[in-house]
């Protein structure tokens, strides 16, 4: 791959010398970005920026003013993606309260929004549409939505979230099948929800974003620890695939199967965080790695790639250490998916160094790029690109 040098990205002070200070949030940067046939769109919590593909800024947004926020409220941990099918970008993002407080307020809860550019080109901001999706189960005063995910297939959009508890643990997950052609137009969304608040280990699901003709849209999530105290049916580990077919504004609407496919144990956990990072200096803080669930998912061509870190132990080492887990499941374009992995490329680990947040894509001869973190009490925090050719 070629390196864009000359390609920074934004930075927290660009956001806040351009913005303000509620781009200065209290979690992590949550960036995101999508390519298109001639820009790249750049997500970062509160902030939008735009790029030519060679790296130079087009232009940029606060995402308070341009998802139309609620007042006193704040944009956080949004997606973004690019669907060749509509020649469009998507973002999401979940709204926080009371931003100059710096903590979850959840004396309201404010809609999850959506928004889609009016052609593959971004700009002007003024072309986007945004929408606000109801929410099944979010209770004023004592939840809010996090874990945002977002996917694509030939004919719907998929928003996942996860209903968190204000101060307080996760109580269940949504799932949102969208018409694309009616976002697309900017008419009255058929939104069909789907929400899981029985199952615990159903823990940030991650729609797949389908590079391809597809009328299924699968949302995978990580089942390799079910909590403290919780009976797991069926055994652990296994992937859950959870299959959406139809249309909300089609005949019988939308479908779900799930299929739990069997996985090799990739975990040594003492608790549901992967452990935490070294970076050079006596005195550097260790970095969080991950916490046990699937970044992203990816479809093409019958094959459904997602990644995870994982704690292991890596060869040569006496540690546990966060490693990295990829596995790829058969999964056709109608919704059909096999029982048993394709391959689970698991425990991936170098000796004294830490590997984390994997994400995954596709080129179309099918061969996987995965994009992580590495640090090491040797090596600074670095973006790192591994590849696993076709077959």
């Amino acid at each position: 791959p070629d390196s864009l040098r000359s390609f920074y990205g934004t930075q927290m002070p660009t956001e806040t010398r351009l913005y303000g200070r509620d781009q200065e949030l209290p979690q992590l940067p949550d960036d995101d970005i999508a390519v298109g046939p001639s820009d790249i769109v750049e997500v970062a919590n509160a902030s939008l920026f735009v790029f030519s593909r060679a790296g130079a800024l087009l232009g940029s947004t606060d995402l308070n003013y341009f998802m139309d926020v609620a007042s006193l409220y704040y944009a956080a941990d949004p997606q973004v993606i690019y669907d060749p099918g509509s020649g469009r970008f998507y973002i999401t993002v979940t709204e926080l309260a009371d931003s100059l407080s710096y903590e979850y307020d959840c004396s309201q809860t404010a809609p999850v929004l959506i928004a889609v550019s009016g052609s593959s080109n971004p700009l002007p901001f003024t072309s986007w549409l945004v929408y606000a999706l109801p929410t099944g189960t979010l209770t004023p005063g004592f939840e809010f939505a996090g874990g945002m995910g977002l996917g694509v297939d030939s004919n719907t959009i998929a928003v996942t979230f996860e209903d968190t508890v204000c101060d307080g643990p996760m109580s269940g997950n949504e799932v949102h099948i969208l018409q694309k052609s009616e976002l697309d137009r900017g008419a009255v969304l058929s939104d069909e929800y789907f929400v899981n608040n029985s199952d615990q280990r159903v823990y940030e699901a991650q729609p797949a974003v389908e590079l391809g003709s597809a009328s299924a849209q699968y949302v995978v999530t990580d089942e390799s620890d079910c909590g403290d105290g919780v009976t797991c049916t069926p055994p652990m580990p296994d992937v859950e695939v959870d299959t959406f077919v139809g249309t909300p504004d089609g005949a019988g609407g939308v479908t779900v199967t799930t299929t739990y496919v069997p996985v090799a144990e990739t975990a040594v956990y003492t608790q549901s965080f992967t452990p935490e990072a070294y970076q050079p200096g006596a005195s550097a803080p260790q970095l969080v790695t991950d916490e046990g669930r699937f970044i992203n998912a990816v479809w093409e061509s019958g094959k459904l790639w997602t990644a995870e870190a994982v704690s292991s132990i890596p060869s040569g080492d006496t540690v546990n250490r966060s490693c990295l887990n990829l596995v790829e499941i058969a999964a056709d374009s109608t919704g059909s998916v096999a029982p048993s992995l394709i391959q689970q490329v698991n425990n991936v680990g170098i000796n004294g160094t830490y590997l984390m947040y994997p994400a995954v894509s596709l080129d179309s001869a099918g061969d996987l790029f995965t994009v992580f973190e590495e640090s090491s009490s040797t090596i600074y925090l670095s973006i790192m690109s591994a590849t696993i050719v076709a077959g």
